[in-house]
């Protein structure tokens, strides 16, 4: 996907010595929650992301991904919190979870994909709908890369869990990382979403 007429993408050495001062600067993996220019470089070598110029933003890390909300009768799946090494941090998506999408891949399997990592479950691909036929785009500060913009493009979707997908919470480990998700009225997460944005 084009991310603007005006827009570029770079090669790894020209990431590298393009943001080599600012990840020294604000110390990219050396203060709690950032990461490392290398693990930028990792995730644009691993087809997560992408860096680029873009007219009026300047150097942005691009990353196309879905959102996807799970529901169950009047209850929305909620990612309660995260922990890595020790430290715990909490991600405020409009959507029970987010997933990155790898260079070439559909939506559609990116949103499968997440649902089977994430939560264990795996759905028939025709129950899981999208919400937008473009993706949406959101442009933020980096969490992970003080001081670098982030481009969000997303495609939104939606399933319900039937009795068997259905548990009371879901707890994963991948990559060192422990999730925990649960369930939370709807009419709560609208609340929460209208304090939040």
């Amino acid at each position: 996907m084009k991310v603007s007429e005006s827009a570029f993408a770079m090669s790894y050495e020209d990431i590298r010595t393009s943001l080599t001062v600012i990840a020294a600067e604000r110390e990219w993996g050396d203060c709690a929650g950032t990461k490392s220019l290398e693990e930028l470089i990792s995730e644009v070598e691993k087809g997560e992301s992408f860096v680029a110029k873009v007219e009026g933003l300047g150097i942005v890390r691009v990353i196309m991904s879905v959102r996807v909300k799970v529901l169950h009768q009047d209850l929305i799946l909620w990612e309660l919190f995260r922990k890595k090494e020790g430290k715990i941090s909490s991600r405020y998506l409009n959507s029970s979870l987010g997933e990155k999408m790898f260079v070439d891949e559909k939506p559609k399997d990116a949103a499968l994909r997440g649902l089977l990592e994430e939560l264990g479950v795996t759905v028939d691909r025709n129950d899981l709908s999208a919400t937008v036929v473009d993706p949406k785009r959101e442009v933020k500060d980096s969490g992970s890369f003080p001081g670098l913009k982030t481009v969000y493009y997303f495609y939104p979707f939606a399933v319900t869990f039937d009795s068997r997908a259905y548990k009371s919470e879901y707890i994963t480990e991948e990559n060192g990382r422990k999730t925990c998700f649960v369930w939370i009225p709807v009419e709560s997460w609208i609340k929460i979403q209208e304090l939040i944005s």
